[in-house]
């Protein structure tokens, strides 16, 4: 039984997953006593969580959307022409392997940018409402 060439584009973003997470992956890997504190303190700060996520809820998802995309943004000309190109198996496979890659790299590093910069964002604010907070606290007078 063949296995259908969408599962590459999974394979190669797994495998991308890992070469790009590979130091992350080692320090989450390590005992707790050869940790560095630096180390450790990534440990604390939810690296494990991190990295099972992104293996387990990131990438699939950004290979998923990548894949219904890919047909919708690709023009019938390219499309014409990769299946006239890529007629072999094995050209199929890279080019899966390939989108693969590119899911990886595209959407999932999109929104973990932009989740991130949101998060900063909030804590920032909250922050300055705290301090604002605290400033209105300490000038009221007592008594």
């Amino acid at each position: 039984m063949a296995i259908p060439e969408w599962v590459y584009a999974f394979i190669g973003a797994w495998l991308y997953f890992l070469v790009n997470r590979s130091r992350d992956i080692q320090i989450a890997l390590k005992a707790q006593r050869h940790l560095k504190p630096d180390e450790s303190r990534r440990i604390n700060r939810g690296l494990k969580r991190s990295i099972t996520l992104e293996c387990l809820v990131f990438v699939p998802v950004s290979t998923t959307l990548l894949l219904f995309l890919t047909p919708l943004v690709t023009p019938t000309k390219i499309q014409s022409w990769l299946s006239t190109q890529y007629d072999s198996p094995q050209a199929r496979i890279a080019l899966y392997v390939l989108l693969g890659l590119i899911s990886y790299g595209f959407p999932f590093a999109a929104v973990r940018g932009v989740v991130t910069k949101v998060a900063l964002r909030i804590i920032k604010a909250g922050i300055e409402e705290g301090q604002r907070v605290i400033d209105r606290h300490e000038r009221k007078p007592k008594g």
